[in-house]
This record gives structure tokens, C-alpha cells and sequence, in this order.
């Protein structure tokens, strides 16, 4: 990469240990969540917490993101449709409208034995047992999800209606 000589970066901690506005706990994804141009934020996956926060760019939390949320753990945007995409490590993809609201729930994140440890054939067809991150393909409207097994899986989702 290039690096910007004519720029000063400010390096600067948030958040601190608990489960408070601010607090985090097993902090994993951070994203500029930058769908509104004009006000972006960071969004934090505090997946200790079961919940993603939202900060300023300099650190002054703004919210929290609880529905739908389990262990997130990654975040990726679908700028065409202005979607967050939030996999979860309880086997569910979650998917956010602009205003964070649930519009999808890709997978039924039922409980069960840690799958990652088990061999691939013993998978569930058709289950997630670990997404860790998710991406958009291309101009369509497919995810890729790729899991968090020792042996790794990727699975490619394509809309259908």
C-alpha cells in the first residue's frame, strides 16, 4: 500500500471491559459503516455482549444493535441495497436494513453440539455451523459465507425470488 506522508493519524483506544454503552466484550468485526456518506460510524461486533455498538469515528458511542443478534462476529455492506450483512457464530447470517432492522435471518441458528470439531459429512446439509464472514458477490445479489472449521467451508447463497 502507499503510505500518506501529508496525513498525521491520531492512534486511539475505545471502549473499555463490561457490558455498558461503551464497554465491550469480546470484541471481534469492525467496520466503517459508511451507508449514510454524510454521518458514517464504526460498527463494533461486541459478540461477548451479543450485540453490535455503534461509535463516532473519534469513539463516542452512539448505539446498540440487539435484534437479531447472537455472536456477531464480521460485517460486510451491500452498498447496491444499503444491506449489512452480520454472520454470526450461532450459525445464522443476519442481514440489516439502513436503520438496523432485521430483514433476513440466513439460517435458523438452532443450537446444538459445536459442529466445528465433527467431520465435514456429519455437517447438516443446508445448515451454517460457523459463519464467520460473509461478502456480497459482485453486482448480484449472491452471498458468499465462509465458516469458522478447522477443515473450512464456504458456501455460496444465491437469491432464488
Amino acid at each position: 500500500g502507499v503510505v500518506d506522508r501529508e496525513r498525521e493519524f491520531e492512534l486511539r483506544t475505545i471502549g473499555t471491559p463490561g457490558k455498558g454503552a461503551g464497554e465491550l466484550s469480546n470484541t471481534h468485526g469492525l467496520w466503517v459503516d459508511d451507508r449514510d456518506a454524510a454521518n458514517p460510524t464504526l460498527a463494533v461486533a461486541d459478540r461477548g455482549n451479543n450485540r453490535i455498538q455503534y461509535f463516532t469515528l473519534d469513539g463516542r458511542h452512539l448505539r446498540f444493535v440487539t435484534s437479531g443478534m447472537r455472536k456477531p462476529c464480521h460485517f460486510k455492506i451491500d452498498y447496491k441495497n444499503k444491506l449489512l450483512l452480520v454472520p454470526d457464530l450461532e450459525r445464522i447470517v443476519t442481514i440489516l436494513d439502513k436503520d438496523d432492522n432485521v430483514v433476513a435471518a440466513l439460517g435458523d441458528g438452532a443450537g446444538g453440539p459445536d459442529l466445528r470439531t465433527v467431520p465435514r459429512e456429519k455437517f447438516p446439509p443446508g445448515k451454517f455451523v460457523h459463519p464467520h464472514a460473509a461478502i456480497c458477490a459482485g453486482d448480484r445479489p449472491d452471498i458468499v459465507v465462509a465458516e469458522w472449521v478447522p477443515i473450512g467451508r464456504v458456501t455460496h447463497l444465491r437469491k432464488v425470488s
